[in-house]
């Protein structure tokens, strides 16, 4: 009951069990292969680059969720803009491309910089963006046609890699030993943050 004891499992690295202090990393390789499969989505889709913020799909796309924006091109190599903790964001993600932003007002020279022009189709993440965060990428970027990347993004993450499906694996495995040791010490009239604290 190792991981029961808290040494906190994160992966596999090599057929063992690799902890969270190992310097868990998403591979390149899988960051590549979900990227290519989001730019041929955004392809089909018309979409000229996603302008990606959403922290659960910035982890799929990077590998980190420090606050910032993901530039997804069509084609193209994809760029980390970061606003807070720029180091860390390096750390984590395999992304050769992680830069420093200030704030909302360094996208247009990004846009730019990556050859997207001002009536470019801009894909944002509508399925979960708030419509106040919208409204001000409309004021940012008053000639672009605002459209919903969200098909794209979720159909790439609904292939799942192999790297994914051992994660997969070994959060199944985890949540087995938590119902083996709860069966084990839970008792009658013991409470639930007893139970949570063990």
């Amino acid at each position: 009951m190792d991981w029961a004891r808290g040494r906190g499992w994160c992966g596999m690295n090599g057929g063992e069990p690799m902890r969270a202090t190992d310097g868990f990393r998403v591979p390149l390789s899988d960051i590549e292969d979900r990227t290519r499969r989001v730019q041929a989505g955004l392809r089909r889709d018309g979409i000229d680059l996603a302008l990606v913020v959403q922290n659960v799909d910035l982890y799929y796309l990077t590998g980190s969720i420090q606050q910032g924006h993901l530039l997804v091109p069509a084609e193209g190599e994809s760029v980390y803009l970061v606003r807070k903790n720029l180091e860390r964001a390096r750390r984590e993600s395999p992304l050769p491309s992680v830069r420093s932003m200030t704030g909302l007002g360094d996208l247009p020279s990004a846009l730019r910089a990556l050859g997207v022009g001002a009536s470019a189709t801009i894909g944002l993440e509508l399925d979960v963006m708030p419509v106040n965060l919208y409204r001000r990428y409309v004021k940012l970027l008053p000639g672009c046609v605002l459209a919903d990347c969200s098909p794209a993004i979720r159909e790439a993450r609904a292939v799942k890699t192999a790297f994914e499906l051992e994660l997969i694996r070994e959060a199944g495995w985890q949540a087995d030993l938590i119902y083996q040791e709860a069966a084990r010490v839970l008792h009658e009239g013991m409470t639930e943050i007893e139970l949570a604290a063990h």
